[in-house]
C-alpha cells in the first residue's frame, strides 16, 4: 500500500488514492476520469476475493461501485487488524 500522503496515481484513466490507515481496514479510492467533482456514494460490491497474507492470516478484498455503477473503491480487511503485507498479482 502507498503512503496516505502520496499523490494520486493515474492508471488507465483512473485516479487511485489510498484511504484509511494502510492497516487491516485500508482501501483504495478509485476515481474514473472526469468523476472527481461528482458527489459519489457507495453503490454495491461487484467482486470479492479471499487470500492468505504472508503471515497466514486471511484477507478479504471487495471491489465496490458507486451509486451510478462507476468503480468506487477496492477494500481490504484482515480479521486480526494487522497491515496487509501481500496482494496477489492474479487470482
Amino acid at each position: 500500500m502507498g503512503r496516505p500522503d502520496a499523490p494520486p496515481i493515474l492508471w488507465d484513466g483512473l485516479l487511485v488514492e489510498p484511504q484509511g490507515s494502510g492497516g487491516s481496514g485500508a482501501s483504495l479510492r478509485i476515481v474514473p476520469h472526469g468523476r472527481n467533482k461528482v458527489e459519489r456514494t457507495f453503490g454495491e460490491r461487484v467482486g470479492s476475493i479471499d487470500f492468505l497474507d504472508r503471515d497466514n492470516v486471511p484477507v478479504t478484498c471487495h471491489l465496490v461501485t458507486d451509486h451510478e455503477g462507476f468503480l468506487y473503491e477496492l477494500e481490504f480487511w484482515k480479521p486480526n487488524f494487522t497491515r496487509v503485507q501481500f496482494i496477489p498479482e492474479s487470482y
